[in-house]
């Protein structure tokens, strides 16, 4: 029994004696294939499951693993993504574009305290009072935490409202910008390096990319990744599935619901 959904499922395992009994707590990775479950990696046990908080245990996967909660819980994953679309929606009403640029890591965070400090302020009075007594909120609202390299950052930042994975962030900004107005081959060493990073980057999705690539053009990642002559339509597609494959696989999302 899947103590995340309630749900029973049926798991192959190529063992003639299993470790396994009944009343035991397990926790494991498994991974789906040809429509079956099979355990994946090591299990760790725990003999009596009725001393377990399965309520407890749900909350706390629910904060600290929502991709997982996600993959086995569907309801909850509608629940959740329909969550991030209200989300989405919220950002773009406020900002009014999907790209969204800062000098350095204080611009952006004074922009996004500006920005909880509106949808906190525009919620009905009721609403913000259940958060307030259900989270024990002290302040009377939430705080917003930056890590502090982020905050310290002066290169430029942006930032990229994702309706699939929320605020994308990309470093360096002004150095990849520059490298990418140039449109040519003569791009210094560290514009290059930025736009590789930009590719590389496993937080940056292929959404991030192109939204970028139609403001600023993509002649300089041609040339970034030695890619000359007459190149089929395909090319980005190919160059960025090839660097972030993993974005092209079933994702689950971030976002959790409390």
């Amino acid at each position: 029994m899947n103590l995340v959904s309630d749900q029973p499922y049926r798991i192959r395992i190529n063992m003639k004696q299993h470790p396994f009994k009944a009343g035991q707590l397990v926790f494991g990775s498994l991974v789906p294939w040809r429509g079956e479950w099979y355990w994946s990696g090591e299990q760790q046990f725990w003999d009596d499951a009725s001393r377990v908080d399965v309520d407890d245990l749900k909350q706390d996967m629910k904060r600290r693993s929502p991709q997982i909660v996600c993959r086995y819980w569907k309801e909850y994953e509608t629940q959740v993504r329909q969550r991030a679309s209200d989300l989405h929606a919220r950002m773009m009403t406020y900002y009014g574009k999907d790209l969204i640029t800062y000098p350095d890591g204080l611009s952006m965070a004074a922009d996004w305290q500006k920005e909880f400090r509106s949808y906190w302020e525009s919620a009905p009075q009721h609403e913000v009072q259940e958060v307030i007594e259900k989270h024990g909120l002290k302040e009377g609202r939430t705080n917003m935490n930056c890590p502090k390299d982020l905050l310290e950052h002066t290169g430029g930042l942006g930032v990229f409202l994702n309706p699939d994975e929320g605020k994308e962030i990309m470093t360096h900004f002004v150095s990849l910008v520059t490298g990418l107005k140039r449109k040519d081959d003569t791009l210094t060493g560290d514009q290059e390096r930025t736009i590789r990073g930009f590719f590389d980057a496993h937080a940056v999705s292929p959404r991030f990319v192109k939204r970028v690539l139609d403001e600023y053009g993509d002649e300089s990642v041609k040339a970034t990744f030695f890619l000359k002559g007459d190149l089929p339509s395909c090319w980005l597609d190919y160059l960025l599935r090839r660097q972030k494959g993993h974005f092209y696989r079933k994702r689950y999302p971030t976002l959790s619901v409390i």
